[in-house]
């Protein structure tokens, strides 16, 4: 059974439609659509039903695909360790969101880390906590935490969210006229009720989306022009502003009324049957001391 079509039946099987799974792997929808074919062909299964324009996983699709996320997970893991100087357990393996392994964990591992082999993988929500099950990383951060079976999640600190733009870009836009840019990615799992993964409330406030984008930094490239406005961590903005030209630095926007509160709760989770890590510890004390911003 080929490895491949099933990495590609696992993200179909999570997404509602061909194309948007196909945008995620950056395939044409055609090619997806082929691959879910050979796949039925070899397994003797149906795995999926076509529903208009959506598709719906069926009974043993759904079977496949949770067998398939184990499979995948041993694969990634089975060269690990082999042809490496150090020991395995020496390499730090961390998964996040990408705002954050990109504003924070360079920052992070060059002060705490300096000798360290560094594994950081970039995934939301649900992903991240499955990344933990499947034993591909060690640790992970989050401030949308999803409850899961064997993982704990601790507090650590508090981030506040602020809504930012290119400096005298929206100042006196009225609310419901800034363009957002936003994750393509919808959440599911979280227990608040949170539905995007830049946190912002949608059932709460919606707000005017221009641009979906599958990349945090794709956002802040949108930004950072003064195309759109963004969610994000305040602390991340201090950062993003630390590289740029006094012109292109960004600014606060007031924070609508309706909004709720703007501060997220960031957690470290790590499995329940491990012995906390050293390492650990002082990523803990340095996500405190950045969030304060």
């Amino acid at each position: 059974m080929d490895l491949t079509r099933l990495r590609y039946f696992i993200v179909v099987a999570e997404t509602p439609s061909l194309r948007k799974a196909a945008e995620l792997l950056h395939l044409s929808p055609a090619a997806v659509s082929k691959a879910m074919r050979q796949l039925q062909n070899e397994t003797g299964l149906t795995l999926l039903r076509e529903e208009g324009r959506r598709i719906r996983v069926t009974e043993a699709g759904t079977r496949l695909a949770e067998r398939a996320r184990d499979l995948v997970a041993r694969a990634d893991r089975l060269a690990e360790g082999i042809d490496r100087k150090e020991p395995d357990d020496e390499t730090l393996r961390l998964g996040s969101f990408e705002v954050f392994t990109t504003y924070f964990l360079a920052r992070a591992a060059a002060r705490l880390f300096p000798q360290a082999a560094i594994l950081a993988r970039e995934v939301g929500p649900g992903d991240l906590e499955r990344a933990l099950v499947a034993r591909q990383i060690d640790l992970g951060v989050t401030y949308l935490p999803v409850p899961t079976a064997g993982l704990d999640h601790v507090r650590v600190a508090t981030v506040r969210m602020g809504i930012f733009a290119r400096r005298g870009a929206f100042t006196k836009t009225p609310f419901e006229r800034i363009p957002f840019a936003i994750p393509v990615l919808p959440l599911s799992g979280v227990p608040t009720r949170v539905e995007g993964l830049d946190g912002w409330p949608e059932h709460r406030l919606p707000r005017r989306v221009a641009y979906r984008v599958t990349l945090m930094e794709t956002a802040l490239a949108l930004c950072r022009e003064g195309l759109a406005a963004v969610y994000l961590p305040a602390f991340v903005a201090r950062l993003l502003d630390e590289a740029l030209s006094p012109s292109r630095r960004l600014e606060e926007l007031s924070l609508p009324t309706g909004l709720g509160d703007s501060r997220h709760p960031v957690y470290l989770i790590s499995r329940r049957d491990e012995p906390e890590r050293a390492w650990a510890r002082r990523l803990a004390r340095a996500l405190r001391e950045e969030c304060r911003g």
